[in-house]
């Protein structure tokens, strides 16, 4: 900017979903985190969802620089101790709170009336032909009507678009038949009922709102205190039951094999012999699995 000031503008992938719901779901969603939550965001200049009276002919935001660096080029450079007290930083924390804590209805008192839960906006429900379709897209009260949603809307996509068609992963001679699709949804709306937790478990089944893609790009620490300084990316959050949105996140999941419980294995008897490279390996290892652990671990307090 003419002030030297530093700002970012973003314009919807045709692929996120509809451009105008997704844009006024996250300045909506961006705007409880910051004003109600206190979860801090990037602050949003402008912003507009009307493409046709968009000066650019699109729908936009524009939003101020995140300050701080990205954690993604730093995390590995930190000691385990600052990894793991960035896990407890509140501004994190208020993403995997408690389940019992970690919903929107018990911050209900302290919500505007501006704000309300819309359609989902997730592309699966938009793309392509699904856009014309009157698929139900939420919101829901119940999980359960949840999980019949799901299942109806592929029910009706298969019934009025699906075609025969090779995959490969099946057979290499025989073709896919969408009659084959809807026998296995059939099943799916028998059995779904019992896919949900029980209605006395009231902690699971909160609805509650999380990041949708809490990898280490998204999070912006300050390079000297090591404090988080913004949570980016909220496009298609959405707010669903515990169950659903339930995981560890991209920035601590652990790719390979994991002890089930708090146990986290050791190092082998044979560490000092191996050369630096395999031992290299074998600590970065194990830190991944003591950050995995972790963050179930506060998850579950």
């Amino acid at each position: 900017m003419d002030n030297g000031c530093e700002v970012f503008a973003k314009l919807p992938n045709p692929n996120a979903g509809p451009a105008r719901l997704t844009i006024a779901s996250e300045i909506a969603t961006r705007k409880l985190l910051s004003d109600v939550l206190n979860v801090p965001v990037p602050r949003v200049l402008a912003w507009s969802f009307d493409s046709a009276n968009s000066p650019v002919g699109a729908e936009y935001i524009i939003e101020e620089k995140a300050p701080g660096v990205r954690l993604g080029p730093v995390w590995n450079q930190w000691p385990r101790k600052s990894k793991l007290q960035l896990i407890t930083q509140d501004d994190l924390r208020s993403l995997c709170e408690e389940p019992e804590e970690a919903n929107i209805q018990s911050a209900t008192a302290s919500i505007p009336d501006i704000f309300a839960i819309g359609p989902l906006t997730t592309g699966e429900l938009w793309n392509a032909v699904r856009d014309g379709m009157n698929l139900d897209r939420g919101p829901w009260k119940y999980p359960s009507d949840y999980t019949r949603a799901l299942g109806r809307n592929e029910i009706a996509y298969i019934k009025s678009h699906a075609i025969p068609r090779m995959n490969y992963y099946r057979s290499l001679k025989t073709q896919e038949h969408p009659d084959d699709g809807l026998t296995l949804l059939t099943k799916y709306m028998a059995v779904a009922p019992y896919l949900i937790p029980q209605s006395t478990n009231e902690a699971a089944s909160n609805n509650v709102l999380m990041h949708p893609d809490l990898h280490l790009d998204n999070i912006f620490v300050d390079p000297e205190t090591l404090q988080i300084t913004r949570i980016v990316d909220w496009q298609s959050a959405c707010v669903a039951p515990l169950f659903y949105h339930a995981g560890v996140p991209k920035m601590c999941t652990h790719h390979g094999p994991l002890q089930e419980g708090w146990v986290v294995s050791e190092r082998p008897e044979e560490f000092d012999s191996l050369s630096v490279e395999e031992q290299r390996k074998i600590d970065d290892d194990l830190e991944s699995q003591i950050l995995h652990k972790y963050y179930e671990a506060q998850v579950y307090k």
